[in-house]
């Protein structure tokens, strides 16, 4: 009986073996090739965005068409278009902080919100929470065909983009933002 069962460990044993040895070894094969197709995240301007933004047609949360006027190209301001979403749990968090943000800084900065929700109850159950994200000091788009996302490569929420006309590239924040000291 104790012989049967020494040999059950061993095969059990040798079983282990091969099995961590296969995994190791596709595990190896998986970061190999994952490494191989990594993009680099392309390089947007402030002029690429600008036309973007301007030339793409837009819907605000309620799903009416509006236009990108010259807020976005006033040269005394930053834009700070944010993308978030309802569902994101990092987004809600962060959102008191963005509101104060932007009252604070009316005068010197336009913060756009882009929603990415892909249905309006959830926009609007979400901004009964935060009514005062319907404010005229934010410029509000709906983009539930995820233009502006694929756009920018936008490959997390809540992500930052930061349009500075001093600057001629853009600046991104691919995170919750710290919009106290921002």
């Amino acid at each position: 009986m104790n012989a049967k069962l020494t040999g059950i460990f061993l095969v059990i044993a040798l079983l282990c073996v091969i099995a961590v040895f296969n995994f190791n070894k596709m595990t190896s094969y998986f970061a190999r090739n994952a490494e191989s197709n990594v993009e680099t995240p392309k390089e947007i301007t402030f002029a690429d965005m600008n036309s973007f933004l301007k030339d793409s047609k837009w819907v605000d949360y309620a799903g009416t068409p509006v236009a990108a006027d010259g807020r976005f190209f006033d040269s005394t301001k930053t834009v700070y278009v944010h993308l978030w979403a309802s569902w994101c749990a990092p987004c809600l968090n962060e959102i008191p902080e963005l509101i104060a943000f932007a009252k604070k800084n009316k005068d010197r900065a336009l913060v756009v919100l882009v929603s990415l929700d892909d249905a309006k109850d959830d926009l609007t159950k979400f901004l009964k929470s935060f009514p005062e994200m319907n404010e005229p000091l934010f410029f509000r788009i709906w983009d539930q065909e995820k233009k502006l996302s694929k756009f920018v490569d936008a490959d997390r929420l809540p992500m930052t983009i930061v349009l500075d006309n001093r600057e001629s590239k853009l600046r991104s924040v691919r995170s919750v933002v710290d919009w106290k000291n921002f």
